[in-house]
């Protein structure tokens, strides 16, 4: 089953809009140099339900990530090195 969705960036990542709910995606590379992430509950009024692939593919500096309520799916490869 396909599902429409809108890209979009919030801070360091690149989000999917699914309509009802969001799934936070890629981290930014550009922000490498992050050694903590929160994932918020919320984003523009709408549930962060997702975590997606790759998310923090080759994060090497990321020592703790706060995963908060609300998350059910954890994409495949999301802390690849």
């Amino acid at each position: 089953m396909r599902m429409d969705y809108e890209l979009f960036d919030y801070g360091k990542f690149i989000c999917k809009d699914y309509g009802d709910h969001i799934e936070f995606g890629k981290f930014s590379s550009y922000a490498n140099d992050e050694t903590e992430l929160v994932i918020p509950a919320e984003v523009y009024g709408k549930h962060i339900k997702a975590i997606g692939n790759w998310a923090f593919v080759s994060c090497k500096n990321v020592e703790s990530i706060v995963i908060t309520d609300g998350i059910t799916s954890i994409g495949d490869l999301a802390f690849c090195d």
